[in-house]
């Protein structure tokens, strides 16, 4: 959890909450499927064969064709947080109808990796 704290994009937010229950994290995943129906936001698992290893999430700014994306791996798949982020932007600037998005840059990988 501390991992994905230090990640660029999440150093303000209280979020994931320690010792999480199962009946929060199932909440939060209904919430993740709500938004993702209405076309609201979007919550995507990032796979390793069946092991989920990180997440990336598109939210609206508020400006009209403009998202705030951000993503995580977890603290043992450190070394993939850079790529995670160069395929998720080329992803975003190829097949969605995006004028631009905000995405915390990645220069800082190998204090990920280190700490």
């Amino acid at each position: 959890m501390d991992h994905i704290r230090r990640t660029p994009g999440f150093e303000d937010y209280d979020w994931p909450i320690d010792n999480m229950t199962l009946k929060q994290n199932l909440s939060d995943l209904e919430t993740h499927q709500s938004e993702f129906r209405s076309r609201s936001k979007f919550a995507y698992s990032v796979l390793r064969g069946e092991e989920v290893v990180g997440c990336v999430y598109i939210n609206p700014t508020g400006r009209p064709r403009h998202a705030t994306v951000r993503s995580w791996v977890s603290e043992t798949y450190a070394h993939l947080d850079k790529l995670l982020y160069e395929q998720v932007s080329s992803w975003l600037t190829e097949a969605w109808p995006f004028d631009g998005f905000d995405y915390s840059p990645r220069l800082m990988e190998p204090d990920l990796v280190n700490r």
